[in-house]
């Protein structure tokens, strides 16, 4: 016998505490509607990744799918989403900023090296013709994230999108 919503988020409750997440962390709020229900879980503190979090929230997820094509089947689904509080994404977004833009003008400066981003995983690179790139660190050191385009000294809106797009 499966478990109700309300359940299931009492019990995912349960799970994070175990794992030392609790309310002032994460907020777990149950819906339901007229083709299933769902788990929504908003993190509150931008230590707590949205990784670790939907780990532990995806088990109580129960979609039904046609045998056949795939597709979602209609009614009894119970979805989970787990995503930052916008105060956090904002306040994580102007980290990867921050760091970007120092790791960006030390490219610049000696172009065609990798220059850590701290604190991500990434570095970044300038080349001699101006593209910039971003690497994702590796066990075996980068392996190369994206091309993100020529920048103007200073501006590192796109590559800090990537960054924060890949790292969280």
């Amino acid at each position: 016998m499966s478990i109700t919503t309300k359940e299931a988020a009492k019990a995912l409750r349960t799970a994070l505490k175990k794992v030392g997440v609790t309310s002032r962390h994460v907020s777990v709020r149950s819906e339901s509607f007229s083709g299933g229900s769902a788990l929504n879980v908003t993190i509150k503190d931008p230590s707590i990744r949205v990784s670790d979090v939907n780990d532990a929230a995806k088990v109580f997820e129960r979609i039904r799918r046609c045998e056949y094509s795939g597709e979602i089947l209609s009614g009894c689904n119970r979805y989970v989403s787990v995503s930052y509080s916008h105060e956090v994404e904002e306040e994580l977004k102007n980290r990867v900023k921050d760091a970007a833009k120092v790791a960006f003008e030390k490219a610049l400066a000696n172009r065609a090296r990798l220059i850590d981003i701290e604190g991500f995983g990434f570095a970044v690179s300038v080349s001699d013709t101006g593209d910039v790139s971003s690497w994702k660190k590796t066990d075996d050191g980068y392996a190369h994230n994206v091309k993100c385009g020529y920048f103007y000294p200073g501006d590192t809106s796109a590559l800090s999108s990537v960054i924060y797009s890949s790292a969280f």
